[in-house]
């Protein structure tokens, strides 16, 4: 089966207060300078009850899930380091920073704050399934982590439950 025509499983939020639902979406080529990322294993955060309770204003239907850690599947040109400069090849275990801040904003630039940034695009949060890559968070089979995004591969050895409690 070609890359195009592989697909993978997502839970949904379609509508606030609901439970989740179980979407396929097809897998996307990594982007120049992204990744495809095998889910491995999601954090569950009070962020993502909130989510789905309706108390943040947010785009649905989405992916939830913003902590995640994976299995590189698939490098897009330009995209084949980590944080730290480590090489990455498919197969390379790794997590990631839950959002990509503008680097542009008074925040970003000023006080160096990404996590205040105006601009911030958050997987599982605030990236709806209409909009591609749908599989834009952690709850789904594989995430497309997009250029920009602050990704660090995990050691050889360490054991990926103890990594995710650093998520």
């Amino acid at each position: 089966m070609s890359r195009r025509q592989r697909r993978a499983r997502a839970a949904v939020l379609a509508e606030f207060g609901r439970d989740l639902k179980l979407h396929e979406f097809p897998v996307p080529a990594a982007p120049v300078g992204g990744l495809v990322v095998a889910v491995e294993y999601g954090g569950v955060c009070g962020t993502d009850l909130h989510l789905r309770q309706g108390r943040l204003d947010v785009p649905v239907p989405l992916v939830l899930g913003h902590e995640g850690l994976g299995v590189v599947h698939e490098i897009g040109p330009g995209g084949g380091a980590d944080a730290l400069g480590a090489p990455l090849d498919p197969g390379d275990r790794v997590m990631w920073a839950s959002s990509i801040a503008c680097g542009e904003c008074v925040p970003c630039r000023s006080y160096r704050e990404p996590t205040l940034c105006t601009r911030r695009h958050t997987y599982g949060v605030n990236r709806s399934t209409a909009d591609e890559p749908a599989l834009s968070g952690v709850r789904a089979e594989f995430i497309c982590l997009r250029p920009g995004t602050v990704v660090v591969k995990v050691p050889d050895g360490l054991n990926p439950l103890a990594a995710m409690a650093f998520a």
